[in-house]
């Protein structure tokens, strides 16, 4: 995430591409809400649904803080739709509880 053109490409909820026809969607649902910024999905079957998320968060100081997570495993041996589902249910309810204990903590807290 440091890196400024990898930061804009997984924010991006739609692009289109030379050679690939329509839109690619980003399947990240979570992005634009809850200060998500990105970053990877992917589902299959046998693994089940994940998510890498990025967000930002304010500490109590008012800081915007980067956040970073990743969900694994989620309703593994499932359709590959209900395992992302579920990762991405998953990843929004840990996204809220890390900007609520965030919002208490200052600079200096670790």
């Amino acid at each position: 995430m440091s890196d400024e053109v990898f930061r804009t490409i997984v924010a991006m909820p739609s692009t289109t591409g030379a050679g690939v026809p329509g839109t690619i969607r980003n399947t990240n649902t979570l992005l634009g809400t809850a200060s998500v910024i990105g970053l990877k999905t992917g589902s299959s079957t046998p693994a089940g649904g994940a998510l890498m998320w990025a967000a930002t968060a304010s500490d109590k100081d008012g800081r915007d803080r980067l956040t970073l997570g990743v969900v694994l495993h989620q309703r593994a041996g499932t359709d590959p739709r209900q395992g992302l589902r579920a990762a991405l249910a998953t990843s929004h309810a840990l996204i809220e509880g890390v900007r609520r204990w965030l919002s208490t903590t200052s600079r200096g807290t670790r």
